[in-house]
């Protein structure tokens, strides 16, 4: 469902973790121990405690956003984005243009296997002046980039 890869860009996207307000439905990554980590989603919310269940288990648990990796889905990223640049970035095919001048590639081919890593790389750049460094795992800021 999520990439290894995905998850890790979310896990180290700070910026993205610190702006999530948990909501039903939200898919996150609970590690829960390194040989047994979780993809769960959260069923409902009480109070600061949220009630998930893992994909692969069905188990229950009740987890604190703390302990929890937001994945937000392609429609959540998009949703930080101002609506109407969303809707003339996507006519313009912005995003694509910009994506490929970094990752030197056609921006969705190659560089990203999803829709949601090619939006949280766009959303990344866009907001933060950030790009992904697959070799170093991390995201690191762009030099000589006015345009975020």
């Amino acid at each position: 469902m999520f990439s290894e890869t995905y998850i890790k860009m979310c896990e180290k996207a700070e910026e993205i973790q610190k702006v999530w307000h948990p909501k039903r439905g939200d898919f996150t990554y609970w590690k829960a121990n390194i040989e047994n980590p979780k993809l769960v989603l959260i069923y409902d919310i009480r109070d600061e405690l949220l009630c998930t269940i893992s994909f692969n288990e069905g188990t229950y648990h009740t987890l604190t956003k703390e302990k929890l990796i937001w994945l937000p889905r392609q429609g959540q990223l998009q949703d930080m984005l101002d609506e109407d640049y969303f809707y003339h970035a996507f006519i313009l095919n912005e995003p694509n243009n910009i994506l490929q001048s970094i990752y030197s590639d056609d921006g969705i081919h190659g560089s990203f296997e999803s829709g949601e890593e090619y939006w949280l790389a766009f959303i990344m750049y866009k907001l933060y002046n950030k790009q992904w460094d697959a070799d170093k795992q991390q995201w690191v800021r762009m030099e000589g980039n006015n345009e975020a």
